[in-house]
């Protein structure tokens, strides 16, 4: 407003030095600025939804014609071809016979769900038949897990400490501008009214807090919009300040070290075989749990029956009626000394509990966590091992990827797990979005790895589409390098600013010059983002 008055009096006054042009500029680099800003908001919420679509799929023409498509060129109404194991990209309305569908990703459950025709599918959904068709109704931000990822991806940095950082150093620099304009004003430097309207004119605009504005939001859409890349989904941008802090990482066992695919090894039926595997099948077909879902698995074939009075204790196992007999399929009360998980089923009578028959079962290690882990020790952070299986379990797999023995925790319920999180600060907690909430809850940062989006989300701070613990390195990796491109944004525009208004208070940059400084501070703020996101090495 300034360089206005003052261009419109030097206009009127018959003198050429007049600014509009300048001002013109600075509008239009200001409104450029905030353009990408807002473009970079929507890419990374964009590349968020569509990190779990296929790049192109088979388009069906109404004449049968088959032609491959990008997701991108679809249209609600056009059908397309999925095939076995492949991730349908849209929502849309099944057209062919009916078919099974792996909604893991949307409900946690990795039983294939039947679909028939005429029945929605979402995306992210793994096709388990040999193909099937579907007429596009959505996609991208307008599916349902593009709405599920909206919900969460809050492109904000307001309220954290980086941002209260950039806000202080703001307002501290504008202070300080306007009590170095009362100075010049007040001691008249320059020796005429003229000489120093015209120093007070070229601070004003040289003097432009936007880059410090900038700095934090930049940094953050930036490296959402990597981290969705990377299958890496924030819903609380808050906790990726913390992620330079962390002293320790909490890692759950099943399903985060290991493949989470538990297989039966072998049975001992110390009962009336038949009728057990009835009652566990019954019994086990009503939980998610990993275990339960091997056991099904395992005992398909078996009749289902009417259960009663179910319960299922989270670490514990379940129980419940089946028939006129009380049933309990729990975690084995001794350990195996073979290192591998025991289930027994037990029979509740009026006289006691009998034993009816132990279960032995093994999940693989991942080929990736040893690796995984000893990076997250080479970037100092100590390695904790929590489950809820059997010691000898836990110690088998925690020697195997390098995790101190005092650090592994054996046959601990969710409660446990969240008080020993609770009592160590600035930690990250790793595991099911379901069975560790209460620890993903007390961590500083909270990594839900498997389960359904919709419910992980609400559970924790970061959800990984990926499995296995490698992109835990990448995410520790982003928070530091993140904190380095916010800080060295901070100092080169304090830097920047500070020498140009030097000059300008000394006379030795004028308005005009001034005006076309001024974006700069902006335009190196996205520079220094931009580079240091992009050649960062995670």
């Amino acid at each position: 407003i300034g360089g206005g008055i003052y261009s419109y009096w030097n206009f009127f006054q018959g003198t050429d030095e007049v600014y509009f042009d300048s001002l013109a500029a600075i509008t239009f680099l200001l409104l450029s600025v905030r353009l990408l800003l807002r473009h970079a908001q929507s890419g990374a919420l964009a590349q968020a939804a569509n990190s779990l679509e296929t790049t192109s799929v088979q388009r069906v023409a109404a004449d049968g014609a088959r032609s491959f498509a990008t997701v991108a060129s679809l249209q609600a109404g056009d059908q397309i071809e999925i095939y076995q194991d492949q991730i349908l990209p849209t929502d849309g309305i099944l057209r062919s016979s009916r078919s099974e569908w792996d909604l893991s990703i949307l409900t946690g459950e990795a039983f294939p769900q039947l679909t028939l025709c005429g029945e929605t599918v979402y995306a992210g959904a793994a096709l388990r038949a040999p193909s099937a068709r579907v007429e596009v109704t959505s996609k991208g931000v307008d599916s349902r897990l593009g709405r599920v990822i909206a919900q969460t991806q809050v492109i904000s940095a307001l309220g954290t400490r980086w941002a209260t950082l950039s806000d202080r150093v703001g307002r501290a620099f504008v202070g300080s501008v306007f009590a170095l304009i009362g100075v010049v004003l007040l001691f008249k430097m320059g020796g005429t009214w003229h000489e120093t309207i015209r120093r007070v004119l070229a601070i004003s605009v040289v003097s432009c807090p936007c880059a410090f504005a900038f700095a934090v939001p930049l940094t953050f859409v930036l490296g959402l919009k990597r981290l969705a890349g990377l299958g890496i989904i924030v819903s609380n941008p808050l906790a990726l300040e913390k992620l330079a802090q962390l002293k320790r990482i909490f890692l759950d066992k099943t399903g985060t070290l290991t493949e989470g695919r538990l297989n039966v090894l072998r049975w001992q039926w110390l009962g009336d075989e038949a009728a057990t595997r009835n009652a566990v099948f019954s019994l086990e077909s009503k939980s998610r749990h990993p275990i339960a879902r091997a056991l099904v698995s395992n005992l398909q074939g078996a009749q289902t029956l009417a259960v009663t009075e179910f319960v299922e204790t989270i670490g514990v196992g379940v129980q419940g009626q089946v028939g006129n007999r009380f049933y309990s399929v729990r975690a084995a009360r001794q350990p195996s000394p073979t290192g591998v998980s025991q289930i027994e089923v037990w029979e509740k009578r009026a006289d006691g509990e009998t034993h009816l028959a132990t279960a032995e079962l093994q999940d693989a290690l991942r080929p990736d966590s040893p690796s995984a882990v000893a990076q997250l020790k080479q970037l100092g952070l100590e390695p904790w091992l929590l489950s809820g299986d059997c010691a000898g379990v836990v110690d088998q797999v925690a020697q195997a990827v390098g995790i101190a023995p005092a650090q592994a925790q054996a046959r601990l319920t969710p409660e446990a797990k969240g008080l020993i999180v609770h009592g160590h600060p600035q930690s990250m907690m790793v595991g099911d979005g379901a069975n560790d909430s209460i620890a993903l809850a007390q961590a500083e940062v909270g990594v839900a790895v498997s389960g359904g989006v919709e419910w992980s989300l609400k559970a924790a701070d970061i959800y990984l589409t990926q499995p296995g613990v490698l992109p835990l390195v990448q995410l520790v990796r982003f928070g530091r390098e993140m904190r380095t491109v916010i800080l060295a944004n901070l100092m080169v525009s304090v830097a920047f600013n500070a020498t140009a208004i030097t000059l300008a208070a000394n006379g030795r940059l004028s308005p005009l010059f001034a005006a076309v400084f001024m974006p700069v501070s902006s335009f190196s703020v996205f520079c220094i983002t931009w580079l240091g996101m992009r050649k960062s090495k995670w």
